[in-house]
């Protein structure tokens, strides 16, 4: 039996990398949270007012999200201002922006 795998450029590496990725998306209030980080930094408060979700429910998802390594924090004396960090999960987001979300 022939490995069909054996006939296409597979990264072991890249599929668990673009796993981790999907997993992420499939959340909605992930999805949106990263859409908002595709455009600008924001903090909890401003990301929680903008999603309609309590500020607790939006750093779960942060933190999810850091894990992973597609975003990261600064602090400024108490507030945290997120920024999108990851070119990949950019790239993705304009891709689904492009075909989901067009601009007239």
């Amino acid at each position: 039996m022939v490995n069909i795998l054996s006939e296409i450029p597979f990264d072991p590496s890249g599929f668990e990398k673009a796993q981790a990725l999907i997993k992420s998306l499939n959340n909605p209030n992930r999805l949106l949270i990263l859409c908002l980080l595709c455009y600008r930094e924001a903090t909890v408060t401003e990301m929680a007012e903008a999603a309609g979700l309590s500020m607790s429910a939006v750093s779960q998802h942060l933190s999810i999200m850091k894990d992973a390594g597609f975003i990261t924090g600064s602090k400024e004396s108490q507030t945290v201002t997120y920024r999108l960090v990851s070119d990949d999960v950019r790239r993705l987001i304009e891709t689904l922006k492009d075909l989901y979300c067009p601009e007239d």
